[in-house]
């Protein structure tokens, strides 16, 4: 293992840390903590060749902002479709469009988006995907089951009718998931690469 990789890795973990507690204390994360990691990431992997990155990027941003330009992001990622595959980026692209659609149903934070987002730029491995998405997923659901009890199915409804418009957060019940990801990163680390 290069000492660079020792450094993303110690690097990668402190942020998620610093993330996790300030999830913790004030049960949000403020975007200069993750969307400046966020450029970061894309444009190293856009100046190591991965070019497709930037324009997958480009197109989450124009979903996000625009939720009715699917058709259009879709016809973007068809269109370089060969290209991530090249760059050995499908994971980074599936967990992206994945986290996209759990943020749009309010299952997910922009915060814990961001950080997926961040994480799947830096190691485009399918299995990091998979735990960071299910312990997101996880925590959002068993929170909410602890939270609203049997009124879970009435909430669940709400929810998804409030689609990509802001929701008070008694009808979300949205668990602090940073700390969540941040574990399920850890264990990456330790299962998959050390």
């Amino acid at each position: 293992m290069s000492i660079t990789s020792i450094i993303l890795y110690v690097t990668v973990s402190v942020w998620l840390v610093w993330l996790s507690i300030a999830d913790i204390r004030k049960g949000e994360v403020s975007n200069w903590l993750t969307v400046p990691p966020l450029l970061l990431a894309v444009a190293w992997q856009t100046v190591r060749g991965k070019w497709a990155v930037a324009f997958l990027f480009a197109l989450v941003m124009i979903i996000a902002e625009w939720p009715s330009s699917w058709p259009l992001g879709m016809a973007g990622i068809a269109g370089i479709w060969r290209y991530v595959v090249d760059q050995g980026l499908e994971a980074t692209m599936m967990s992206w469009m994945v986290v996209l659609i759990l943020w749009f149903l309010n299952v997910l934070g922009g915060a814990d988006v961001k950080a997926i987002m961040t994480l799947m730029v830096l190691f485009p491995d399918s299995r990091l995907a998979w735990m960071l998405l299910l312990s997101g997923v996880m925590v959002s659901f068993l929170y909410a089951i602890r939270h609203h009890g049997k009124n879970l199915p009435r909430v669940l409804w709400a929810t998804l009718g409030t689609i990509h418009r802001p929701v008070a957060d008694d009808v979300t019940g949205k668990a602090p998931a940073m700390p969540v990801l941040a574990l399920a990163w850890v264990t990456y680390l330790f299962v998959h690469i050390l």
